[in-house]
């Protein structure tokens, strides 16, 4: 059995902006030829072009820019990468976690800030009793089953509220059904081909790594060689700074420092400790390769039937205690003594291992580290070894006879192959266990168990500290007492003792230290969380498809991690699809979700047929439960709005989302995430039909139901998250009076901006949607004709995302990471920059911006993804400022059809028509100019796209004029208006 040297606690982290800069020469969907003939001639055309500086032609109307990060981006949650075992978690309900706080809040570096820390907690919990908290939403506790940390509110109302046991019951079953999708996903990851991860880490300065070990949320452990030494260690890295707290790396580097203290056999070794090349800490330990304590075995049963000597077993437990005796003398309280931390090698040797939530008493407790490192009051250890003062809320209690009980209980499993009480149901069950349920009696278990030992472990395992022995070397000392057949100097508990113990019980009742210990362990337990990084359209999928969503998410065209090709991340995805076709058409509650995923998956890549085909399964499923209106199926509605969407199909994507949200309206457990979502959504699709006065009611509402949100966060991810997608709705109200109302678009858009700021006083650089903002504010300030405003936003706004990408970089200079989605964010404002220079006529700079935004969406998107026709047709226009009127008509030909096959008929299309009308009148070819005009005339008229018809019928007069046809020419004269040159064209993008 290999080494199982404990990883770092997980921690969920906030999402961020991206995290490196570089883009990633990658190659999708089968067009590397185009790809490398776009990118040859960028470089030709830098080289060679001869840049006239003349003013952009009069008639340039086509669609010059579109807002940044405009609207929708349905289901982006970031998450931070990681891994933990979940069964692990069950085990231990406290995850290994302690000490966990909201990424971003500083830990308390002072003794008083801790003390003030604990009192506030104090007032929060007892405040928490006197109200009921509201009943947890289904999202919660289907997050919870994934492995999300419960806040304290969901804590009290399982522990307090739930008088009928139906949240726990529905937690349950969620939790049932997330173990099959674990079982079902490992069982049939082998048919789903993907190549193999990648070593994220960099081995330290003269180690070379051999194998991973064991990997948890916060760093890895690795099989490695000291190459000066030539010998084996276990290397224990953690994660960048970037996604670990100040504490915790201050915890890893105290656990070096504690360990690296004790000189002892059966303690683990430190050789060596220090910084990776890319910034990670590291130490360099004893390799043990052997098993944890409850798998060793003295003797196997072997043919002679012959078990191991509870005396063999006793003399290696000795060793424990003498390992921890050892600690204790230096002052030392390990905290977390469990089976999984104790290993034992081939010879029998026991070795305690992970120190890292260890407790120094004395002088040196009150340090600023310590303190820094063990905030005042957190719950530190596993639930199922935990002492009753461990969980009682006062940590003044800890001492070196914490961990006497802890032994105790491994003790016990040890010797009985049982715990000693039940540790099941809810949280506030498992602290009344603790405290107050006394263990079950040996002789209980097994009758012939001998009697001095049973006292022994009861003693050690007294609820009562004074009752327990005083310290481990007492108890090795009885141990010893027994084995030499000695009297032992333990002593049952007497009847008077059991009494008064009864009548007095605790001085506090156990409802108080529940709550008490239920806020502070809310920062600390954290589920198996399967995985963290997410695609751009599904969070959702990192808890269903497991070990597939590592993957598919790697491959996410704007993800922020190591990216596959796309079409690596759809055929996983095709290959998903199978498998639960074939394997799950018996189980329709858990393929309803899948599909759902699925579809959602799909969505993100543009793969609207495959995603269709998903979420229609899902509803099948659905109608053959006869079950009635379900979560699952307004999401699946909502999710095919999206497709109707983007597909400009309005009318179906109003119908879609309005019946999404009639469905939610009746579900008694309604997600107000999701109810706020959908009115965005509809919101948006009423706006492209026309009704502004209905979506402006939809987006309002939505932004009160998001308010409501935030005002009832209870961690500052959530609030960030929120303040994201209530930017996102602000936008899309934005956009709706950015053609006629800029100057109250502005409003919007500073409203959104403010709210931002209120979170970001503290950055030197501004949040990177701020610059999104800015794009947008300055678009509209390009409308009002205020052209220098415009330029001077678009500034700000680059400023703002460039100098964000060079912090990331300089923080992640040695990753291989690409920071995709920032880097496609960047080619946004390059590319409204150019047109905003276009306009005021530097040509040159306009030429430098155009050709920056086509570089980076080349190299990161496929060869026709529309970002990038969108900024090879700025290229066409660009040219025919310039004069080279040929050359632009023959890359616009070159264009259409593969922006057709990729949007179809769209508003995409008739804008590039319109450019190839004007390009073909500009040389005087009417006929290809009014076949041109007239079908973007017609797909505008449809959509109505106005101002872009309008424009498109005087065109079209234009050329009936000049070729003579004064009837047909007053035709369209009467179908248009006095429009401005280069009218822009704004669209909210897909939801």
């Amino acid at each position: 059995m290999d080494h199982r040297h404990r990883p770092l606690p997980h921690r969920r982290h906030l999402p961020q902006e991206g995290r490196e800069t570089r883009i990633p020469r990658r190659i999708g969907h089968g067009h590397d030829a185009e790809r490398g003939r776009v990118l040859q001639a960028l470089g030709e055309r830098t080289k060679n072009r001869d840049s006239p500086h003349g003013a952009p032609g009069a008639s340039s109307h086509h669609e010059i820019a579109r807002s940044d990060h405009e609207g929708l981006r349905d289901g982006r949650n970031q998450s931070g990468s990681g891994r933990d075992r979940r069964q692990r978690s069950r085990d231990d309900p406290a995850g290994g976690l302690s000490g966990q706080e909201p990424y971003g809040q500083e830990a308390p570096h002072h003794h008083r800030e801790a003390r003030r820390d604990l009192r506030r907690e104090c007032d929060m919990t007892a405040e928490g009793r006197d109200q009921r908290p509201p009943r947890p939403t289904h999202d919660e506790l289907e997050a919870i089953a994934a492995g999300a940390t419960m806040s304290s509110q969901v804590l009290v109302y399982l522990r307090d509220w739930d008088e009928d046991g139906s949240v726990n019951e529905e937690l349950k079953k969620l939790e049932k059904d997330q173990d099959f999708l674990v079982e079902f996903i490992e069982a049939n990851r082998d048919r789903v081909k993907g190549p193999a991860p990648i070593t994220e880490q960099q081995a330290p300065d003269g180690y070379e790594i051999i194998r991973e070990l064991d990997r948890g949320g916060q760093g890895v452990v690795y099989l490695a060689r000291q190459l000066r030494t030539k010998r084996e260690v276990a290397l224990k890295m953690i994660l960048q700074a970037a996604f670990t707290t100040e504490r915790q790396q201050q915890r890893f580097q105290r656990e070096v420092e504690l360990v690296a203290s004790m000189n002892h056999p059966n303690i683990v070794t430190v050789f060596d400790s220090g910084t990776t090349p890319d910034g990670r800490l590291f130490t360099a330990m004893e390799y043990i390769k052997g098993v944890p304590l409850d798998r060793f075995r003295i003797h196997d049963q072997s043919e002679d039937g012959r078990v191991p000597d509870l005396r063999e077993q006793i003399a290696i437990f000795l060793k424990v205690c003498d390992a921890v005796t050892s600690a204790h003398l230096r002052a030392i309280i390990h905290r977390d003594l469990k089976p999984l931390n104790i290993l034992v090698d081939d010879e029998g040797e026991p070795h305690v291992l992970d120190f890292g939530l260890a407790k120094v008493v004395g002088p040196e407790a009150m340090t600023d580290s310590v303190m820094a490192a063990t905030a005042a009051g957190e719950f530190m250890g596993t639930f199922a070894y935990a002492s009753p003062e461990q969980v009682s809320g006062d940590p003044e209690l800890i001492d070196t006879r914490t961990d006497v009980y802890a032994l105790g209980v491994i003790l016990y499993e040890l010797l009985l192959k049982s715990r000693p009480y039940e540790l099941g149901g809810s949280i506030n069950d498992m602290i009344k266990s603790i405290m107050d349920i006394q263990p079950i009696k040996p002789t209980s278990v097994e009758s012939d168990f001998d009697r001095d030992l049973e006292t022994i472990l009861l003693m050690a395992l007294s609820k009562d500290i004074n009752r327990r022995f005083q310290s481990v070397r007492d108890l090795a000392d009885d141990l010893e007492n027994w084995l030499a057949g000695r009297p032992i100097m333990a002593r049952r508990d007497d009847s008077i003792y059991v009494l008064r113990k009864y009548i007095r019980r605790h001085r506090l009742p156990v409802s108080l230290a529940a709550g008490f210990i239920l806020l502070l362990i809310a920062f600390a337990i954290t589920m198996s969380v399967l995985f963290a990084k997410v695609t751009l359209a599904n969070n959702r999928l990192a808890g269903t498809l497991g070990m597939a969503s590592e993957v598919i998410a790697s491959a996410d065209p704007e993800n922020n991690e190591k990216a596959l090709t796309a079409t690596t991340a759809v055929d996983m995805l095709e290959s998903w699809s199978s498998v639960v076709n074939e394997d799950l058409a018996d189980e329709p509650e858990i393929s309803i979700r899948m599909f759902n995923d699925l579809g959602e998956s799909f969505i993100g890549f543009d793969r609207y047929d495959q995603a269709e085909e998903q979420l229609l399964n899902a509803l099948e499923a659905m109608d053959s439960l006869q079950q009635g209106p379900s979560r699952e199926q307004a999401r699946a509605l909502h999710n095919l709005g999206r497709i109707a969407y983007k597909r400009a199909r309005w009318d179906e994507a109003y119908a879609s989302y309005d019946q999404s949200l009639e469905m939610q309206r009746r579900l008694q457990d309604m997600s107000p995430n999701a109810l706020a979502k959908t009115l965005h959504h509809r919101g948006a699709t009423l706006r492209k039909l026309g009704n502004a006065p209905a979506a402006q009611d939809d987006l309002q509402e939505s932004l009160r139901i998001y308010k409501t949100i935030l005002d009832n966060a209870q961690t500052e991810a959530e609030e960030i998250r929120v303040l994201g997608e209530r930017n996102s709705v602000l936008n899309t109200l934005a956009l709706i009076h950015s053609v006629d109302e800029p100057e109250l678009a502005v409003t919007y858009y500073n409203q959104a901006i403010n709210e931002l700021r209120t979170k970001q006083d503290d950055l030197e650089i501004p949040d990177w949607r701020i610059g999104r903002l800015l794009h947008n504010v300055a678009l509209c300030q390009l409308r009002m004709g205020e052209l220098e405003q415009a330029k001077a936003s678009l500034e700000s706004s680059l400023y703002i995302k460039e100098a964000g990408l060079r912090q990331l970089e300089e923080e992640a200079q040695a990753a291989d990471n690409d920071d995709i989605g920032n880097r496609l964010q960047l080619a946004n404002s390059r590319y409204a920059m150019s047109t905003v220079l276009h306009r005021l006529g530097d040509m040159e700079n306009a030429w430098n911006n155009a050709e920056q935004s086509l570089r980076i969406r080349a190299l990161v998107l496929d060869a026709t993804h529309p970002k990038v026709l969108d900024s090879r047709q700025q290229i066409c226009e660009l040219m025919l400022s310039d004069g080279d009127v040929d050359g632009a008509i023959a890359e616009l030909e070159l264009l259409r059809p593969m922006r057709q096959a990729r949007t179809g008929n769209s508003t995409q299309l008739a804008t590039m028509d319109l450019l190839r009308g004007r390009a073909y009148l500009e040389i005087g070819e009417h006929v290809e100019a009014e076949s041109a005009l007239e079908s973007a005339w017609t797909e505008f008229d449809r959509r109505n796209q106005v101002d872009s018809a309008r424009s498109t019928a005087a065109m079209l007069a234009k050329s009936c004029l000049d070729r003579g046809d004064e009837a047909m020419a007053q035709v369209w004269r009467d179908r248009s208006v006095s429009v401005e040159d280069g009218t822009i064209s704004d669209d909210d993008g897909s939801p």
